[in-house]
């Protein structure tokens, strides 16, 4: 998709290219001829034909773009569940190392910590509620 619109795009740069040539030949029109202004207007039509096709195709690519991506993932979500049903796993997380020692600011440090996943988890080890009571219950009993 990006190739054919690359492509596209170097044809109408060349196409105004030439015109652009022709308005620069001083021996093709006078500048204030009538054929000069109509070159004059067909360039800015072509310019702004330009401009809108890249616009339009930028945005196409970036809707594309976005659509594989949650394509691609859904489809990796869906074979990580697969696999880890079918060998009894219950929980999936992201190995990573968090590099703490380029957080300069607490931020940088929740941030990091902020991001580490949980690919796959099975129902059954959701305790997010159990935790919602506990701290609710905590909180009427003054443990705030």
């Amino acid at each position: 998709m990006a190739d054919q619109f690359q492509a596209d795009q170097q044809k109408r740069e060349q196409e105004l290219e030439k015109i652009a040539g022709q308005l620069r030949d001083d021996t093709l029109f006078k500048t204030d001829s009538p054929e000069y202004r109509n070159l004059q207007d067909k360039a800015l039509q072509m310019k702004s034909e330009y401009d809108a096709n890249a616009n339009m195709a930028q945005q196409k690519l970036l809707i594309e773009q976005r659509l594989k991506t949650i394509q691609i993932y859904r489809r990796m979500n869906d074979a990580i569940k697969q696999y880890a049903e079918s060998k009894g796993i219950g929980l999936v997380l992201v190995a990573d190392d968090i590099n703490f020692d380029a957080a300069q600011t607490i931020e940088g440090v929740t941030q990091r910590i902020a991001n580490r996943k949980v690919i796959y988890a099975h129902p059954d080890y959701d305790i997010t509620q159990q935790i919602i009571e506990k701290m609710n219950a905590d909180y009427k009993l003054g443990n705030k």
